[in-house]
């Protein structure tokens, strides 16, 4: 039987240049490792130890980690192999960044964008309301954009927020003011609105009375960036920004803003925890040898 070459085998199942990618790091691999064929776990682990020795990212490793396994793949095929031996193995190199609390905003801040002036008294009633949803509730621009008449409860004062992929369902307490501002766009401003659609039930109306969307959102916070030209104003800064007041300023126990901000793990809520500075402080004065000479 004629077996195909490494690069007919790699053409067979990928793109043109796909393979060729493959076919490139393979033959680099090879050039460094003239034993591999013989390779055991062991020893494709070093190499890609070497490679981290060489502060190369893990989005590089993990793709020298697939071509090198589908070299396997093909010595196996063509039965130079009958074992794999890295199938199993993985790059687990994706942390989480920190939080870069310097570019965040203060509650004091964030009240600062309900100061924008609005041409039509019905869309500052809207754009009020949307606002006070991303500073007091933290929430996410889609999902600003799925609330629907329905989920306002104005009597309660509760929100509820629908779950997604990101992010788990929940019902949020209104700050005061919101009742006011949730009325006067439910009975005033949103049936002006509503032009196109009559029938929807998407809580946010557009200008031109289609739904609102997450572009849409965006573009309502361009003219006040003004307001903060050192920081990132944006709706993903803004909830970040919320997550971490409630922790750290307000001093609501993790788990409870782990449900308030949707976070499925506690891990995404433990991120905005600031580090104590205080108890730092005294920890050095303790231990650290210069702090101990008398």
């Amino acid at each position: 039987m004629q077996y195909p070459t490494l690069l007919e085998y790699l053409q067979s199942a990928h793109t043109s240049s796909s393979a060729k990618s493959y076919h490139f790091s393979i033959v680099k691999f090879l050039t460094t490792n003239p034993d591999a064929e013989k390779y055991g776990y062991q020893d494709v682990l070093d190499y890609l130890l070497e490679l981290k020795n060489q502060k190369l990212s893990g989005t590089y490793r993990s793709k020298v980690l697939s071509s090198i396994k589908k070299y396997y793949d093909y010595l196996m095929y063509i039965d130079l192999r009958d074992n794999h031996p890295c199938r199993r193995l993985n790059i687990k190199d994706s942390r989480k960044k920190g939080i870069n609390f310097e570019t965040l905003f203060s509650a004091d801040e964030l009240e600062l964008l309900f100061n924008r002036e609005e041409r039509y008294q019905y869309l500052g009633h809207r754009n009020k309301f949307l606002i006070s949803l991303l500073i007091y509730q933290g929430l996410a621009s889609n999902e600003v954009v799925r609330l629907t008449v329905q989920d306002i409860d104005v009597d309660a004062a509760t929100i509820y927020v629908r779950p997604s992929r990101q992010l788990r369902g929940r019902t949020l307490g209104m700050h005061p003011t919101q009742v006011m501002l949730a009325t006067r766009y439910l009975e005033d401003s949103r049936p002006f609105l509503l032009k196109k659609d009559a029938s929807t039930n998407k809580l946010f109306i557009t200008m031109t009375g289609a739904t609102e969307t997450v572009d849409g959102v965006h573009s309502m916070l361009e003219p006040l960036k003004a307001l903060f030209t050192y920081k990132t104003l944006n709706p993903k800064m803004i909830r970040m920004s919320v997550i971490a007041n409630w922790l750290n300023d307000r001093k609501i126990p993790l788990e409870d803003v782990q449900q308030m901000a949707g976070h499925k793990w506690p891990s995404s809520t433990e991120r905005y925890k600031r580090a104590n500075m205080d108890e730092q402080r005294r920890l050095i004065n303790q231990y650290h040898p210069l702090c101990n000479i008398n």
